[in-house]
């Protein structure tokens, strides 16, 4: 297979920061790559801002991430989430690229948080055979290996190394590798705080926009919350919790747990998994668990699986709903790969006791 020499590294870049350009920078080094191509994402599918923390349009942030990169050779932006209607899915950004450099095939560059997510994206399977895979390993980063990240449907694809630190697609010979890197100690959620707080953040974003991501306005229109506003929030999200426990015990649902992992990932929030008894049962929770999405304002940005009825995901922005039958539940075990999660069984009949 040809020596790979694109990479390419999505995010909401809100706002892009030195911590981005730094990993992009160490991984184009480490993997020999020619160029790193940074997709800023239009309407991330897990993932919306709040008031607390608005997300700056997609359009204001493709130009301070053009700008950003504007004197660095060997990065480069591209704004195809941008030009695709719809939520954007990591498969159709690289399927896009893919196609475009072929026979070369890409490197996705992805956090070992992230990555510990994988599974859960739309087509992983697909997105296997599309590109390889850095997995850029940060401390403290999230515990395990290959071994543990993948559920068994995708190990069976790949052939693991016995450290859990490496595998390769033979059908298609892509491959995955963990890679330690050196990443700043920078988040955008941090860069966020200290704007809102009217605090300097030179030397946290690019110098070339920092004037204007400051000028823009975007992350100062809110102060900090207050405890009264944080307990609303938190009730909100409780609440939201109760309603698809309701709905899906409403039709039979069994095992539902919720987990919190907030301070684990920016994906989401919340995860909720329940298991159903067969195809059928489990579209039939599915159906419970959008309709009571629906009725709280809170309309479903995807759902997929739905047509096996093996694993119904449906996508809540910052709630992930999981529907799965027990013997896949038992494969992809998200609760022990989410073990470091504050967790709770939700009890029919009372569903928002005692919730993470």
């Amino acid at each position: 297979m040809t020596q790979p020499r694109t990479g390419i590294l999505g995010g909401t870049f809100d706002p892009i920061h030195l911590g981005h350009l730094r990993a992009a920078e160490e991984m184009r080094d480490r993997l020999e790559l020619e160029r790193v191509i940074l997709v800023p994402s239009a309407t991330p599918p897990h993932k919306v801002g709040t008031e607390a923390a608005p997300l700056a349009s997609a359009e204001l942030r493709l130009q301070w991430t053009r700008e950003a990169v504007a004197d660095r050779p060997g990065l480069s932006v591209d704004d195809l989430e941008l030009r695709r209607v719809g939520p954007s899915y990591t498969v159709d950004t690289v399927r896009e690229i893919a196609a475009r450099i072929a026979p070369e095939r890409p490197v996705f560059l992805i956090g070992d948080d992230a990555f510990a997510l994988f599974a859960t994206w739309r087509a992983p399977e697909e997105l296997l055979t599309l590109a390889h895979f850095a997995i850029m390993k940060r401390p403290p980063g999230v515990a395990g290996t290959l071994h543990e990240w993948l559920p068994e449907t995708l190990r069976q694809c790949l052939e693991i190394s016995d450290d859990g630190q490496s595998a390769v697609h033979p059908g298609a010979g892509t491959w995955i590798r963990i890679v330690p890197i050196d990443a700043l100690p920078i988040s955008s959620s941090e860069v966020r705080a200290q704007l809102r707080e009217g605090r300097s953040v030179r030397y946290l974003i690019p110098e070339a926009v920092r004037e204007a991501v400051e000028a823009s306005g975007v992350y100062a229109g809110s102060p900090p919350m207050s405890q009264a506003q944080v307990d609303s929030e938190e009730q909100e999200r409780s609440d939201r919790i109760a309603r698809v426990a309701e709905a899906a015990y409403g039709k039979k649902a069994e095992g539902l747990v919720a987990l919190d992992v907030r301070a684990l990932t920016s994906y989401a929030d919340t995860l909720v998994i329940a298991t159903g008894n067969s195809d059928r049962h489990t579209r039939s929770i599915a159906d419970a668990v959008v309709d009571a999405l629906r009725e709280s304002g809170h309309k479903p940005l995807g759902v997929e699986g739905y047509d096996e009825g093996r694993w119904v995901l449906i996508d809540g922005g910052d709630l992930i709903v999981h529907v799965f039958q027990a013997d896949v539940r038992e494969d992809y075990d998200l609760e022990r790969l989410w073990s470091d999660a504050p967790s709770v069984t939700l009890s029919e009949g009372e569903p928002s006791a005692a919730l993470p």
